[in-house]
C-alpha cells in the first residue's frame, strides 16, 4: 500500500483526527454538564466527524484495492466491517441512523438519548478509525495481490463478517 503522505485517505484521516479531537473535547466532562447550546454544538461535531469517518474508510478501502459496490455511508461501513477494519458494525449502522434522524428530532427526550449515545457508544466506535495508518491487513492485501478481487461479496444488506 502506498504510504505517500499525499494519499487521499491519509489526508482525510488527518482531518478526521482533528474533528474527533474536537468531539472528544466537547464531551470530556460528560454530556450531563452541557447546556442545550453546547449539546447542539456537540451534535453538529458528531455529524461532521461521522461524515469524515465514513469517507476516510471509503478512501482507505479503495486504496487497499477493494472495489466498493456502492459509495454510500451504510455500504462503506458494511464493507469496512466485512474487511474487519471495524469491530462493532452495529454501532456504526446505529450512528448513521441517528445522524439521519437528528435533523428531524424535535422531541427533547430523543435529542438527549442521541447525545448520550454519542458519548457512551459512538465516540468509542469512532476511535476505531484512528489506527488505519497502522493497519496492514496482510491477508486482504495478499489476496488482492494474488487474485485481484475482493475477499468477500456483500450479497445482502445484512452484515456478513463476524467481529
Amino acid at each position: 500500500m502506498n504510504r505517500d503522505p499525499d494519499v487521499r485517505w491519509q489526508q482525510r484521516l488527518q482531518n478526521f483526527e482533528r474533528a474527533l479531537s474536537l468531539l472528544e473535547d466537547a464531551l470530556s466532562r460528560g454530556p450531563g454538564v452541557l447546556n442545550q447550546l453546547e449539546k447542539e454544538g456537540t451534535v453538529q461535531r458528531f455529524e461532521y466527524t461521522l461524515e469524515l469517518a465514513w469517507k476516510t474508510l471509503k478512501d482507505y478501502l479503495e486504496e487497499s484495492g477493494i472495489v466498493l459496490s456502492a459509495a454510500t455511508p451504510r455500504q462503506v461501513i458494511k464493507d469496512a466491517f466485512a474487511a474487519k477494519i471495524l469491530v462493532d458494525g452495529q454501532a456504526w449502522i446505529d450512528m448513521i441512523d441517528h445522524r439521519n434522524l437528528l435533523p428531524h428530532t424535535y422531541d427533547p427526550a430523543n435529542f438527549e438519548e442521541a447525545v448520550g449515545a454519542i458519548h457512551g457508544r459512538y465516540l468509542p466506535a469512532l476511535r476505531q478509525v484512528q489506527p488505519l495508518d497502522r493497519i496492514t491487513h496482510r491477508p486482504l492485501r495478499e489476496h488482492i495481490d494474488r487474485v485481484g478481487i475482493r475477499i468477500y461479496q456483500t450479497a445482502s444488506p445484512i452484515l456478513h463478517a463476524s467481529a
